[in-house]
Parts: structure tokens; C-alpha cells; sequence
């Protein structure tokens, strides 16, 4: 930060600052391509799915809320790009789907994703972006229906 007040605060010692909040927002886009098989064509059917994702941060904010002798103040923070622009992920996740209406689907899906390239953080450390994701959701088929 470079907030004068708020890097002498800490600088010097100053043990009148009593409460600290961080904010932080971003935008994360993610592409992902993958096939999905299902077990059965039935109006309720398990699926498996696999493939890649690639995600990448659009904008973003931090800043700090210090609250000092009852004075609350919002000290914006300044963000380095990562890195790293792009983080490419293999994905693997089992799930269900149901229909409820024509061209209409239910569906709940966990899932796991592994990185697959070398990522960095601003400070140049390799870091690991793996993850899992619960999701629900509706989606339209956009293609041909069954009749």
C-alpha cells in the first residue's frame, strides 16, 4: 500500500489500530472443453465427464478497512498481475442429470480439477491450483431433441 498514514501506523508501532478487514473481488473466467458420457438414456442418468480448463482473472480489487480510534478508513491496495496468465486444468467429475422439460436438464455434479501447467505467483514461487467444485444447476440442450 502506499496509504502514509496506514505504513507509518505500522512502522512505527502503533498499537492504536484496533481492527483490520480485508476486501477482495475478482472476475475468473473459465473455458472449459470436455466430453461427457452417460451411463443410460434414461430421464435420470449418471454422467462422467472429462477434458480441460483453461481460467484467467479479469479484474480485480483488494483493500483494507482500518479501523483506528473509532475512525474507519478504506486503504486501496495495489495488485500485481500474476504470472501466470492462463492456468490449464484437466477435469474429472462424476454427476446426475434429469429431465424436466423438453430440452431441459437438472443436474448436481462434483468434480476435481488438476493443473497440468507450471503456474506462478507475483513473487515467482510455483504454486498448485488443484481443486474440487460441487455445482447445481439447469442447462438447455441447444441440439437436435429426442422425440
Amino acid at each position: 500500500t502506499s496509504d502514509p498514514t496506514l505504513v507509518q501506523s505500522i512502522t512505527n508501532g502503533n498499537t492504536d489500530i484496533y481492527k483490520l478487514r480485508i476486501n477482495h473481488s475478482f472476475l475468473l473466467y473459465s473455458v472449459p472443453l470436455g466430453i461427457t458420457y452417460r451411463f443410460t438414456q434414461e430421464s435420470l442418468s449418471p454422467y462422467f465427464k472429462t477434458g480441460i480448463n483453461a481460467e484467467f482473472f479479469g479484474k480485480r480489487t483488494l483493500s483494507i478497512d482500518v479501523q483506528e480510534n473509532n475512525i474507519i478508513r478504506n486503504v486501496t491496495m495495489d495488485l500485481k498481475k500474476p504470472i501466470s496468465p492462463i492456468i490449464i486444468q484437466g477435469i474429472l467429475s462424476l454427476g446426475i442429470q434429469g429431465s424436466i422439460a423438453e430440452g431441459w436438464n437438472v443436474f448436481s455434479e462434483a468434480g476435481y480439477y488438476v493443473p497440468l501447467n507450471k503456474t506462478f505467483n507475483i513473487n515467482g514461487a510455483s504454486v498448485k491450483n488443484a481443486g474440487a467444485s460441487l455445482m447445481l444447476g439447469v442447462q438447455y440442450n441447444l441440439g437436435k431433441q429426442k422425440k
